[in-house]
């Protein structure tokens, strides 16, 4: 394998000039001319990290894996986000004050090791491959998401959702969490469905409509339900709480 080491604009682009372009990025992109430097990779080894970007749309037209993280972070003026042919991201997707931003599309993505989306408030459209896999860690913080669902994950170690103020739908197939479940000031209406989940360490849920943990059989350490809207609260299989169980200001359950 020929490797020809580029450097340009503090950038390290290792090309393979039998297959395709591999970038290693050592300095994170912060202008367009960066931007445009790394615009024939197709795969990117380290951290892919774009922050204070004065730019309306983020493309990759060529990007078809990263062996790291990508990490897109305060740029005001970013409005959408797309990538058509990614396919891998080896660690996580993070996405963090983006007061703009309101698409994200990436349908060929079906590995990714975590989500973190935090303070997106116009986020309304995510287009992702329904067969994303690998996902640990899914936390979805302050965006105007409707719905979450789609991703294939047995297992996860942190799923948090919370101060999404239109968020009405959340499902997953989720079986285990071995760290914490929080789902919080989302939408008042919001019905969650978790129906095949087991085994969790902490479980806190408020304000939630519609409840489904009709699986539930263990939560390890501490389970708080709390000013939720549901009338009442079915947890068939539950057999173990490791700690505090705490159901409190729900006004309207009256069925436990």
């Amino acid at each position: 394998m020929l490797l020809i080491n580029i450097f340009f604009l503090g950038l390290a682009i290792a090309v393979n000039a039998t297959q395709y372009f591999e970038c290693q990025i050592e300095d994170p992109i912060q202008s367009i001319e960066s931007f445009y430097a790394i615009s024939h990779c197709e795969s990117i080894k380290g951290n892919l990290v774009i922050e204070d970007l004065d730019v309306p749309i983020i493309e990759f037209k060529r990007l078809r894996e990263i062996n790291g993280d990508l990490i897109i972070r305060n740029s005001p003026e970013l409005v959408r986000v797309e990538s058509p042919i990614l396919g891998k991201i080896s660690g996580s997707l993070k996405m963090n004050e983006l007061t703009s931003l309101s698409l994200i599309s990436f349908p060929s993505l079906k590995s990714v090791t975590g989500l973190d989306w935090r303070v997106i408030p116009l986020l309304s459209n995510v287009r992702f491959s329904s067969e994303i896999s690998d996902v640990q860690d899914i936390i979805i913080s302050d965006t105007s998401l409707t719905g979450f669902s789609g991703f294939r994950a047995e297992q996860l170690q942190t799923l948090d959702i919370n101060n999404n103020r239109f968020l009405e739908v959340l499902n997953s197939n989720v079986e285990n969490i071995n760290g914490m479940l929080h789902i919080a000031s989302n939408a008042k209406s919001l019905k969650l469905n978790i129906p095949k989940l087991r085994s969790v360490n902490n479980v806190s849920i408020n304000d939630v409509e519609e409840l489904d943990l009709s699986a539930l059989t263990e939560v390890k350490e501490s389970m708080s339900i709390y000013n939720n809207n549901f009338e009442e609260l079915k947890l068939p299989n539950l057999e173990r709480v490791g700690g505090t169980l705490s159901i409190t200001k729900n006004s309207q359950l009256s069925t436990i």
